[in-house]
């Protein structure tokens, strides 16, 4: 886990492959406002998952979709469905946040048995 590295809008970035060449690598930011949701809802594991399998392992990214099958709106975007990317790859690791929202921590555990790790992104690059 490393420490956010935030641009503007963006909570953090992170770099992963392009979706048009995988030999290229892209910055995606995952905006403020997403971690203050996942906060605003006590989700809190998703917030682990984030900083211990997406910041190191996007990377690692095996199979890249675009596109939703089901509508999604983004701020006035009626049809953001169709500009998301989907990140997907094999973890060996898992996270759940353990404790309170404010002395707690992501703890490392092994994910369930023949799972796959999705990361589902706005497609949006950060500069």
């Amino acid at each position: 886990m490393r420490d956010i590295q935030r641009v503007g809008p963006y909570a953090d970035v992170v770099e992963a492959p392009s979706p048009g060449d995988r030999e290229v690598i892209v910055k995606l930011g995952i905006r403020n406002e997403t971690f203050r949701q996942y906060v605003r809802r006590k989700h809190y594991t998703p917030v682990a998952q984030y900083y211990g399998i997406v910041q190191d392992e996007l990377h690692l990214t095996r199979r890249l979709f675009l596109g939703l099958n089901r509508p999604l709106m983004l701020a006035d975007d009626t049809k953001a469905d169709r500009n998301v990317l989907i990140y997907t790859w094999r973890s060996e690791i898992d996270f759940e946040w353990v404790g309170s929202p404010h002395d707690g921590n992501p703890e490392q555990k092994l994910p369930p048995t023949r799972s796959r790790f999705c990361s589902d992104r706005a497609a949006r690059t950060a500069e």
